[in-house]
């Protein structure tokens, strides 16, 4: 990354993440992955702003001072209000609008996501960039908008939906590069233009953080050999009913009567976890159940995934759980739910398997079929060492950096 051709035109990142300011006056996160993508724009982004909601610092933990990092000294920031609830939204609407008019002005290039909240920064930031004519990058991460049809929604919910649809939708028109990390949000949103558009998946993990076929051959040995036929997999994410950890402890409660003997290690944080605490608590039969510690996300968290058969990504969203990849780095399956999100980075019977989304009875055969076909998981983790390397942190803003630089050349033709 290090070699890579500076890009020298001002670069400004509109960010919904909010930064806390501390007694120093120092901006810090509580997000480590948000500051290492940071850091992964800096290393080809000669002049880099960020325009983020600021606070004043209540304690926070974990807090990763952004100032204080020498990989992104330089920064410029620009300092938006930060809201809490719809009234407070509305009401700030103009001096957000204000603050945006003067960052994006200052830059050549604007970069927006499509975020949650009633009025997200890109439905403000994208119309004064075009006026501005600007430079405009759009990435779609998640379509949080749009309601499952499993789901039961008011009126409201709906109308929101719609309207959300079709302003996104514009936003992602407009772009000048439109990137989304799969294939579904390219082929929906992306209605004009579509040689602007590319899909890149999400993912977080690092060369150095691949385990190499060797030593993930010899884990698996000693996972075959030492499991006494105890089936051990792991969920980590948020402890929320759109990440499926409700699907999931229905299909613990199915699983107890069962005949295969499951170790189920949970770890995340959310609205669910003295639910999770709770399940597990009173887990008997055949499954066993275990709320861990959360840890911070790098070599740990990467040497706890290594002691599983398999990850269960039970989500019942759209979005792409970067968990897939860093479970792929340590040759280590996914048992995932059929979204498109999972379909786009799992592929079924190869590097994992993909099962009917919220439905407990069905997640649950999948976990039985998967204790008993131990070998088959082998093979798939190791199947996913391959593709974890064709898909690190590194090649994907290698990517996001070709993209701006054929953009700046006037060269659309390369996806």
């Amino acid at each position: 990354m290090e070699s890579l051709q500076p890009i020298k035109e001002r670069y400004l990142e509109i960010s919904h993440i909010e930064l806390y300011l501390d007694d120093n006056g120092r901006r810090s996160t509580t997000y480590l992955q948000w500051q290492t993508d940071l850091i992964g724009h800096m290393r080809y982004l000669s002049n880099f702003s960020l325009a983020s909601p600021l606070s004043v610092s209540k304690q926070i933990h974990p807090a990763y001072n952004l100032e204080a990092n020498p990989d992104l000294e330089g920064i410029h920031f620009f300092d938006l209000p930060a809201v809490s609830g719809n009234r407070q939204t509305l009401l700030h609407i103009p001096s957000r609008i204000i603050k945006l008019f003067q960052a994006i002005k200052q830059n050549d290039i604007i970069h927006v996501t499509t975020a949650a909240g009633l009025i997200p920064n890109a439905w403000l930031a994208v119309p004064l960039a075009r006026i501005l004519k600007k430079r405009l990058v759009v990435i779609v991460e998640s379509a949080f908008w749009r309601i499952p049809n499993w789901k039961h929604a008011s009126a409201k919910s709906r109308i929101f939906s719609f309207i959300s649809e079709a302003i996104n939708r514009w936003c992602v028109n407009c772009a000048d590069i439109s990137i989304f990390t799969q294939e579904e949000y390219y082929r929906s949103l992306l209605t004009k233009r579509r040689n602007r558009g590319n899909v890149i998946p999400a993912s977080w993990i690092n060369e150095s953080d691949i385990i190499s076929n060797d030593d993930a051959e010899k884990l698996w040995q000693k996972k075959l050999s030492e499991t006494a036929h105890e089936f051990k997999i792991l969920y980590a994410g948020s402890l929320t009913s759109d990440k499926g950890i409700l699907v999931l402890l229905e299909a613990v409660k199915i699983l107890e009567s069962g005949s295969s003997r499951i170790l189920l290690d949970i770890i995340g944080k959310g609205d669910l976890l003295s639910l999770c605490k709770e399940v597990a608590r009173n887990a008997n039969g055949q499954i066993r159940m275990n709320v861990l510690d959360t840890i911070p996300y790098g070599s740990q968290f990467f040497q706890l995934i290594r002691e599983y058969h398999a990850v269960v990504v039970p989500s019942i969203t759209d979005e792409q759980p970067r968990i897939v990849y860093d479970a792929y780095c340590q040759a280590v399956p996914s048992l995932a739910s059929h979204t498109s999100g999972l379909h786009s980075c799992v592929s079924h019977g190869e590097t994992g398997m993909l099962v009917k989304p919220n439905d407990p009875h069905a997640l649950a055969e999948l976990l039985t079929w998967a204790s008993n076909n131990l070998n088959q998981l082998k093979t798939m983790g190791l199947a996913g060492i391959e593709k974890a390397k064709k898909m690190t942190f590194r090649q994907m803003h290698e990517k996001r950096w070709k993209l701006i630089l054929q953009m700046l050349g006037g060269d659309f033709d390369i996806q």
